[in-house]
């Protein structure tokens, strides 16, 4: 028997599975464009999607090219992990130790 937790683990696995589908094919038609200008960039990106979306249910109407509220969320899906993804990024440049330096020449001479 499927129990509602279940049912929604489902309905999030195909939300996620339509927001990688459409990250391969603009990834692939736009390279990895939205890393240009970093986290900041992204979010810029995404404040641009959030006024849409507002604008979709304060006026009820589509957007250009028929891009529904729907679409916009897929897009704001995707754009919050892409820049999850440029955090872990950064995150994986970080020291190992970010409280020392790194051991210069000379001492890892001595080692």
């Amino acid at each position: 028997m499927t129990t509602n937790t279940d049912y929604r683990v489902m309905q999030m696995a195909k939300v996620q599975s339509e927001g990688l589908e459409l990250f391969k094919r603009k990834n692939s038609d736009y390279g990895d464009a939205f890393a240009s200008y970093g986290v900041i960039g992204v979010l810029v990106r995404m404040g641009d999607k959030i006024l849409r979306a507002q604008s979709i249910t304060n006026s009820s109407i589509s957007l250009v090219d028929s891009e529904t509220l729907r679409d916009t969320l897929i897009d704001l899906h995707n754009y919050s992990a892409m820049a999850i993804m440029l955090l872990d990024e950064d995150k994986a440049k970080e020291p190992i130790y970010p409280s020392a330096p790194p051991p210069s020449p000379q001492t890892m001479h001595r080692l």
